[in-house]
């Protein structure tokens, strides 16, 4: 039993690391989501620089061709281009004040989420390499409890050994209980007279009439 038990802790070890190495794949996700959110909101403030440009060079070049014109018309209708120009640029300079701002959070949510995955990263290393010991631990455990099970079953006959492994592989848990006031320890039923009476006999093994685990009596 006790090795079954420590063998049932080891099943559930690759749970528990799995879900351990999902909590890092989530912090790491969280982290590259800041990450991307700065690289999105410097390509924007990229972008509206370059809108900004492109439009003063276009200012540049409608004043060249002002110098060159002779109507006050013309020279009023380029005029009025420029203006709604300077308005578009006015309009890209407030997003890009924006989008600076954002930037500014991004910058500081990122490297608080990247500090915050480092800390995350070295609790679950830690937690990993407990569980890999402890692992070892137990497999250790059951060695030597392999080792001593199989001194104490070479003095048990074969045949009964054999029923024993039989019913115990069966259960997946206890294969000899005790009885105690006539009653079954494994499955708690009262059993008839005559099982007990061929117990106090003890000559041979006597099985529980309802759930098939062996039976010996409490002295």
């Amino acid at each position: 039993m006790r090795i079954l038990r420590c063998q049932r802790e080891i099943n559930q070890l690759p749970r528990q690391r799995q879900e351990i190495e999902n909590e890092m794949k989530q912090n790491r996700e969280l982290a590259q989501l800041a990450k991307n959110e700065l690289k999105t909101r410097q390509a924007e403030i990229k972008n509206i620089e370059l809108e900004i440009e492109t439009l003063r060079q276009k200012i540049g070049k409608l004043r060249e061709q002002q110098l060159q014109l002779k109507s006050n018309e013309e020279f009023r209708a380029l005029n009025k281009e420029i203006s709604f120009l300077n308005d578009e640029i006015k309009t890209l300079e407030d997003r890009e004040i924006m989008a600076m701002e954002q930037a500014e959070e991004a910058v500081g949510k990122e490297a608080d989420d990247h500090k915050k995955l480092e800390e995350t990263e070295k609790t679950i290393n830690g937690r990993l390499r407990v569980l890999d010991e402890k692992k070892a631990s137990i497999e250790g455990e059951i060695k030597q409890l392999q080792s001593d099970r199989d001194l104490i079953a070479k003095d048990v006959a074969i045949e009964y050994l054999a029923v024993y492994n039989r019913i115990f592989e069966n259960k997946k848990d206890m294969a000899l209980v005790a009885v105690e006031n006539g009653t079954c320890a494994g499955c708690h039923m009262q059993l008839a007279t005559h099982v007990v009476y061929d117990l106090k006999k003890n000559d041979g093994l006597v099985s529980c009439s309802f759930c098939g685990r062996l039976l010996y009596l409490v002295p």
